[in-house]
């Protein structure tokens, strides 16, 4: 087997020329650049001045259509009208390497990037160099460079792979994260169309980002999470919510007593989801001298309803589960029921035991190994008062 820094070495090589390419499709053109490339006839009326701007517009078409050798005639005539032009340089060389000439292509890469660090071609060339040798840091810091000026990219298999697919590349872009570059959040959230394998290395990255002290919240890595669990990695998926939402690690369950709970936002399966009952409404309620909120829940006579559940993975053993419920005028209640099983929709409930005159409902569970993770359901019973919930728990027995 080739060590990883060859692999990823023949990755830079095969795929640059569609990364140009890929860059070349997805650049902000100007009015001027369309014009001039959906009628090339119009390049023949541009002012001098603006010439080597449709010369360069026609050579990144060129590129994006895999028309090497146009692209270099067209780099070439941008080099002569421009010489002192970065860009001009750096579509010289793209094309060059697209048609093989390597080093041509290096000698126009290497006059670009002294005149002018910022063109995404030269970029993407001198990232896919350090690949070549193996620096993956330099080859982040190039990605770096070119996401910041095109969010695009970060769909591109062509840029990435060759950094994810590396154990030292997931640590390359760690560390580029952590200094909170503006696509970290697109990083984590646009994750829905990505495969199983490619999500574990971008979680690999995010775990790696944490651990270099940089949590990005609940909401950012809740997508990722979602991904992961939705491919059966329950475990990666709880030690990456974890990582990054505040208060994930404190305890068995989150947000126990309802602090960050809101109806209207979509956080991971691991945080409380608020299940649409058109017999039952919800409405949020400060809690008197504690922390948190409390839920006051109303529902139609009739069978229990779910109302709210969370995703739970614990440890195999007993624990307590328990909650705190009562009337309106705050006497208790038992109208909230409980369930906590391998199914997200149960059938079946569960009622807490109270002490006379307690408001706090118990009821002993048992983790075993059917499912990676428990869901934790709480449904209220059809009656005829409003119910207040708060200070949801879950303690291991000792």
């Amino acid at each position: 087997m080739a060590p990883a820094g060859t692999r990823t070495g023949r990755l830079a090589t095969a795929g640059l020329v569609t990364a140009f390419a890929v860059y070349a499709a997805l650049a902000a053109a100007s009015a001027l650049d369309r014009a001039s490339e959906a009628r090339p006839g119009l390049a023949s009326r541009v002012p001098a001045l603006l010439a080597s701007e449709a010369l360069r517009a026609g050579g990144r078409t060129a590129l994006a259509a895999g028309d090497g050798r146009t692209a270099l005639r067209l780099g070439e005539a941008a080099v002569a009208d421009a010489p002192l032009d970065p860009a001009s340089t750096a579509l010289l060389g793209a094309a060059r390497y697209a048609t093989a000439d390597r080093t041509g292509a290096d000698r126009a890469f290497r006059i670009a990037a002294q005149l002018g660090w910022r063109v995404p071609h030269t970029q993407l060339y001198m990232m896919g160099r350090a690949l070549e040798v193996g620096d993956l840091r330099v080859a982040a810091l190039r990605l770096d460079a070119l996401v910041r000026q095109n969010r695009a990219l970060l769909r591109e298999r062509a840029l990435l792979d060759p950094l994810e697919r590396d154990p030292r590349g997931r640590v390359a872009l760690a560390e580029r994260l952590r200094e909170s570059p503006a696509w970290l959040t697109a990083y984590a959230m646009e994750v829905d169309d990505l495969p199983a394998d490619v999500i574990g290395q971008r979680a690999a990255v995010l775990g790696e980002t944490a651990r270099l002290g940089l949590a990005i919240g609940c909401q950012p890595i809740a997508p990722t999470v979602s991904a992961l669990i939705r491919s059966n990695a329950v475990p990666t998926a709880a030690a990456l919510w974890r990582a990054h939402c505040p208060g994930a690690a404190g305890s068995l369950i989150y947000d126990g007593n309802f602090a960050n709970a809101r109806i209207d936002q979509s956080r991971s399966e691991f945080a409380w989801s608020f299940i649409g009952q058109s017999e039952a409404s919800v409405v949020f309620e400060p809690v008197s001298g504690g922390v948190g909120q409390a839920l006051v829940i109303d529902s139609a006579p009739g069978r229990p309803r779910l109302v709210l559940r969370q995703l739970v993975l614990v440890p195999p053993g007993r624990y307590r589960l328990s909650w705190q419920a009562t009337s309106t005028q705050g006497q208790p209640s038992a109208l909230v029921v409980a369930s906590f099983t391998c199914n997200p929709d149960p059938r079946e409930w569960i009622e807490g035991q109270a002490a006379a005159g307690s408001a706090r409902r118990t009821v002993e569970v048992t983790v075993d190994g059917a499912c990676p993770a428990r869901w934790l359901g709480l449904a209220i019973k059809g009656g005829s008062t409003a119910v207040r919930l708060a200070d949801v728990r879950l303690e291991p027995i000792r």
